[in-house]
């Protein structure tokens, strides 16, 4: 288990998250899968590797995220996974 959202994307449209995504941002898998970030997230700074980020939430509320970021092949394709906390 871990406390850490996680996030599968493929310029920026959500297609794969684990259940802590929901509980952090307040919407269902089956809204989540689909969804831009950017609706989501917004940058406040870049990083190299870790990036600071203002966080959506469904009630509209604010939180602060950091977000690690990787690339992977998911199902045959080239995509990036965010880890959100």
């Amino acid at each position: 288990a871990t406390f850490d959202a996680i996030c599968i994307h493929n310029k920026g449209l959500i297609l794969d998250c684990n259940k802590r995504m929901e509980t952090m941002f307040g919407y269902s898998m089956v809204e989540l899968i689909g969804m831009n970030l950017s609706y989501i997230l917004i940058p406040r700074s870049e990083g190299s590797e870790l990036a600071s980020y203002f966080g959506i939430r469904k009630d509209r509320t604010q939180i602060a995220v950091e977000i690690f970021t990787n690339k992977i092949r998911f199902k045959g394709k080239k995509v990036e996974v965010f880890l959100i906390r």
